[in-house]
């Protein structure tokens, strides 16, 4: 890293001085949690998504990561969240997903007024479920 990109990134990270620690929190007993994210490179439609199950002890039961062919971070999240569901599906019955992209909580809250569409069958597999 160059002298200057590492003053550059201090220079944004001093920006945020209100930050909040962030901790994973386990699901109740008997549930498995899906933690799930996406992520983009504008303009190279180039992205990866990833996902990881733990039960209730914070184990980990299943994890994945795959690049993605995706026009936006929001579709790579959605990418990642149906690659957990499928793995979750025929395995366990009490789920929780976890993500942190309000766009796509939003899309499956409010389907109608969501402000983008998503190609493919990825919100098709996700909704079945």
């Amino acid at each position: 890293m160059l002298a200057q990109d590492y003053l550059k990134d201090r220079e944004i990270l001093a920006r945020f001085k209100d930050t909040a620690k962030v901790q994973w929190e386990r699901p109740s007993e008997g549930w498995i949690k899906i933690n799930v994210d996406g992520s983009w490179k504008a303009g190279e439609y180039q992205g990866g998504a990833g996902f990881i199950i733990r039960d209730e002890n914070g184990t980990r039961l299943r994890a994945a990561m795959e690049p993605t062919i995706a026009d936006s971070a929001s579709y790579s999240e959605v990418w990642a969240l149906q690659a957990g569901l499928r793995e979750a599906y025929e395995r366990w019955e009490q789920v929780i997903v976890e993500t942190d992209a309000l766009s796509v909580i939003r899309m499956f809250r409010d389907e109608d007024n969501c402000l983008w569409r998503l190609k493919g069958g990825a919100y098709r597999t996700v909704a079945r479920c």
